[in-house]
C-alpha cells in the first residue's frame, strides 16, 4: 500500500474528500459568521449542516 509520499512523487494525490470539504467550509462559516458565534445557527449553518449529512451519508 502506497503511502502519501508514494502517492506524491507518483503525481496520484487526491485532493480533499466530499466529506472533509463539507467540514472546511461548516468551520471556517462558523469561525467568521457573528451569529453562530453566539451558539446561534443562522440559516447558513442550516444548509451547511444539511449538506455534511449528505456528505456523511455518501462516505
Amino acid at each position: 500500500m502506497a503511502d502519501s509520499t508514494d502517492q506524491a512523487a507518483a503525481g496520484e494525490v487526491a485532493g480533499p474528500t466530499p466529506l472533509q470539504q463539507a467540514w472546511g467550509v461548516f468551520i471556517l462559516h462558523i469561525q467568521d459568521c457573528a451569529t453562530c458565534r453566539t451558539g446561534i445557527d443562522c440559516a447558513d449553518a442550516a444548509t451547511l449542516k444539511a449538506t455534511l449529512r449528505e456528505a456523511r451519508a455518501a462516505a
